[in-house]
């Protein structure tokens, strides 16, 4: 099966948000305390299995205190 891009957006988010709350020290329910997010809400968001809504994003963002801004960079392999 052929993975999509946006499978690969969200999974990238993800990682970029847990390794920010791992920098932080912060439990998955210490997280979920913060954001009103559960915890394993959040974790299928880290994991990318479920596409986060800006909503989202931006709570979770300002829990972990970083800018919400998203920086895309393609590489095509050309």
């Amino acid at each position: 099966m052929e993975t999509r891009i946006d499978e690969i957006f969200y999974k990238e988010i993800g990682k970029q948000l847990n390794k920010k709350r791992e920098m932080l020290g912060y439990s998955f329910s210490y997280l979920a305390k913060l954001t009103g997010i559960s915890a394993k809400q959040l974790d299928n968001y880290f994991l990318g299995r479920y596409r986060i809504t800006n909503e989202k994003y931006q709570i979770i963002c300002d829990a972990l205190g970083i800018k919400t801004k998203i920086k895309i960079e393609v590489d095509l392999g050309i």
